[in-house]
């Protein structure tokens, strides 16, 4: 292999590493994030939805933010509202779910003060699609809230495919570079 070819194929190695740890760095950094905001928003919208009154229903009592059992599950008419809610007892059981959906029921975390925290999941539900669940623990059992993971899926799929695209491309122009750099160094040789 002439002098030119091993410039030319060592500057396309260093372009094409460089580009794809970037190209995987911003990747896993950019699902990192919007998993972060889907948690965040699905941690404000459990508790929207375990303090909201509905005064239209029998036997709620405004106590103070218990909501007395009684949790309105939100319909979804037009499917395409951000959340679906699922209320289980302790033992698993369905108890309501927005019309539907059937999520896999969750188990609450215990930390060493026998405290139950809410916990995070990404689960498929019984529609084939992946949702990410927050299970909380509320009077008469565990409410799960989730939010169907289509949008980050294809988000997340476009941006692979312009980084793929993206260090093709780097790759041609660097192999292109380099010729052009060998061919000048090596021509007096």
């Amino acid at each position: 292999m002439s002098l030119r070819w091993k410039l030319m194929l060592l500057l396309v190695v260093i372009v094409g590493g460089v580009t794809t740890s970037v190209g995987i760095i911003s990747y896993q950094s950019t699902e990192e994030r919007m998993m972060t905001e889907i948690d965040n928003s699905l941690g404000t919208a459990t508790n929207v939805l375990l303090n909201r009154r509905d005064s239209n229903r029998p036997g709620r009592e405004n106590n103070g933010g218990n909501n007395g059992g009684m949790i309105v599950i939100p319909d979804r008419p037009l499917g395409i509202e951000q959340y679906v809610v699922q209320l289980t007892d302790r033992d698993g059981n369905i108890l309501a779910a927005t019309t539907g959906i059937a999520l896999p029921p969750m188990q609450l975390s215990v930390d060493n003060q026998g405290i139950e925290r809410p916990i995070i999941a990404t689960l498929t539900g019984a529609d084939g699609i992946q949702y990410r669940v927050r299970a909380e623990g509320f009077s008469v059992g565990i409410v799960q809230l989730g939010r169907d993971l289509r949008e980050v899926d294809n988000v997340l799929i476009d941006l692979r495919s312009r980084t793929i695209l993206t260090g093709v491309i780097v790759a041609l122009l660097s192999a292109i570079l380099g010729w052009i750099i060998a061919a000048s160094m090596t021509s007096r040789l």
